[in-house]
């Protein structure tokens, strides 16, 4: 039995690890929709802390044994943490090599396709993605050709 179903028979809120930084915008805002989330479908008992996207992981995960883990840290140890104790994790950052969690990232499609959606009139539309995206082959795919 893995802690996630340890949790849910001892009636204990879920504990999970928010490794998502503070430090910009994005990452507050994916805290936001969390939090959103856990009011209306809780409750969860959260570890998060400030944090840059390129911190590493805290050392504490190292020895917990909490339910989850929903990351954006850009380090495969989060990976590696989550498959030796039996820890479910989700990975939110595209922008890094894939470490082997299931990931939960923007449309790339949706992106391309929106510049002709939204201004038809506009003749100039500029692009950048960086080249550590483990998706840089869909990053324009939406996009139509001049």
């Amino acid at each position: 039995m893995n802690v996630a179903q340890e949790s849910r028979r001892s009636g204990r809120p879920p504990q999970v690890a928010l490794l998502v930084e503070t430090s910009t915008t994005f990452g507050r805002q994916v805290l936001r929709g969390i939090a959103i989330f856990v009011r209306e479908n809780g409750p969860w008992t959260v570890h998060v802390e400030q944090r840059s996207i390129y911190d590493p992981p805290p050392a504490w995960l190292k020895t917990w044994r909490g339910d989850g883990i929903i990351s954006r840290a850009a380090w495969p140890e989060v990976a590696e943490i989550s498959r030796k104790h039996g820890i479910p994790a989700v990975d939110l950052n595209e922008q890094v090599m894939d470490f082997g969690l299931p990931l939960i990232a923007n449309d790339q499609h949706a992106i391309g396709r929106l510049p002709c959606a939204v201004g038809r009139a506009s003749r100039r539309f500029d692009f950048a993605a960086t080249p550590t995206s483990r998706r840089p082959s869909t990053s324009t795919a939406g996009m139509p050709t001049a």
